[in-house]
């Protein structure tokens, strides 16, 4: 079997990965430099909307697409991309309702999440069918210009409204431009002829993984995900406004790159690896789930202590200061994630999918609870209390599941 192939594609998918959330990190953090804890909240509030709304629409197909190697990369990518349209226009009723609680004005509101979210489905499938069909530079670029775009875009918006007084929605503006740019590698799709599933096909390598969960589970799976996510950004606008949002939510923003990371440049590999392993070989080195959760963390508590420093140096406006009390909660939460993260393709590998799901869907369901029952009980916690409460139990469900996913075995 040859493996170099795939461990050539592996190493540059990696650093692509690496590259473009090293991209949207440096863009969180000059958010907190170049725009105010209002505007980021606004701005967090629609794009958390946005990704509830992607998140539920795609169903988890751009796992589906990647374990599941039965059809046509170009066939699965268009079946995956109009049902996820579909899915998304049957939630409008679900974001006319979010958008109500949020406090939000349904228009331009409306709008901006629409646009988001259609990028982003079109953007996310198509990093799925370029891993299956595209070269290696292509599977770079589909993923390092879009957030490279909103960065520059973003600080040429706060240099417009610092030299002229432009006053539009910057960030939001940013975020739509920079996914569309990644959506447009979509057209692929419908103009490729012959499709090469390079990392399989040339490289002759052959994969059991499978993704063997029915859609409506798959549906619940992403909804729970996103539901959860998406209160947490509407329950602390609702209790304690848009400036501690912003600040919550910055902090988030730049602290949660590193699990997405992790997701991204480590698990999507490996659900499409052709066998029952864990490791991966980058550069001289070996690396397994557990230095992968580790060295997130590490990084994690090194952009946390950042953070810090930079505020109480007054590097940042010292309108940030209401960041400090949640770095630590946040920074713990995250920390978890990431373990939770870098065993997540096990159950692809080991036809445990369903019951992943399940679990999966328990604990959001628990921490769901946990986030809204001051709200929805009348009993106010502080916000204080209310992040390190939230975050406690939202860190022990992700340390749970990874005790589970480190354990499993194939069948």
């Amino acid at each position: 079997m040859n493996t170099n192939g795939f461990r050539r594609k592996s190493q540059t998918l990696a650093f692509a990965n690496i590259f473009a959330f090293g991209i949207q990190a440096i863009f969180a953090l000059f958010m907190l430099h170049l725009f105010s804890p209002l505007e980021i909240g606004e701005f967090s509030v629609i794009s958390q909307i946005s990704a509830f709304w992607m998140v539920v629409a795609l169903a988890q197909t751009p796992w589906r697409m990647l374990a599941n190697k039965s059809a046509s990369a170009s066939q699965a990518a268009i079946k995956s991309w109009t049902g996820s349209l579909y899915r998304a226009l049957l939630l409008y009723p679900v974001i006319f309702i979010a958008l109500y609680f949020c406090e939000l004005t349904f228009w331009p509101s409306i709008l901006w999440a629409s646009l988001i979210t259609f990028f982003q489905i079109t953007w996310l499938l198509t990093q799925s069918y370029t891993l299956q069909s595209g070269t290696e530079s292509q599977q770079a670029m589909v993923r390092t210009l879009p957030p490279l775009s909103a960065l520059t875009i973003s600080v040429f918006g706060a240099y417009l409204r610092d030299e002229f007084g432009w006053n539009g929605p910057t960030l939001i503006v940013s975020a739509i431009i920079g996914y569309a740019i990644g959506a447009i590698w979509f057209i692929r799709v419908f103009t490729n002829g012959k499709i090469k599933e390079k990392i399989y096909i040339e490289d002759n390598l052959s994969t059991a993984n499978a993704d063997n969960r029915s859609a409506i589970l798959r549906m619940l799976h992403s909804f729970t995900d996103a539901l959860l996510i998406t209160l947490i950004a509407a329950t602390w606008h609702r209790l304690y406004g848009p400036i501690e949002t912003g600040l919550m939510m910055a902090t988030l923003r730049v602290l949660s790159f590193l699990p997405v990371l992790v997701w991204s440049a480590w698990t999507q590999i490996l659900i499409t690896r052709p066998a029952e392993n864990s490791n991966i070989k980058i550069l001289f080195f070996n690396i397994n789930p557990w230095s992968i959760g580790a060295i997130s963390t590490a990084c994690i508590l090194m952009i946390g202590m950042t953070c810090a420093f930079a505020v109480n140096k007054q590097i940042l406006n010292t309108n940030w200061q209401g960041i400090l009390p949640y770095i630590i909660p946040l920074s713990i939460w995250q920390a978890t994630t990431c373990f939770s993260a870098a065993f997540s393709h096990r159950p692809f590998q080991t036809q445990k999918s369903t019951l992943y799901s399940w679990i999966c869907i328990s604990l959001n369901i628990i921490q769901t609870i946990t986030l809204i029952t001051p709200f929805a009980a009348d009993f106010p916690l502080g916000k204080l209390n209310h992040i390190y409460l939230f975050c406690g139990i939202a860190s022990l469900s992700a340390i749970s599941l990874t005790a589970w996913l480190s354990k499993i075995k194939s069948n």
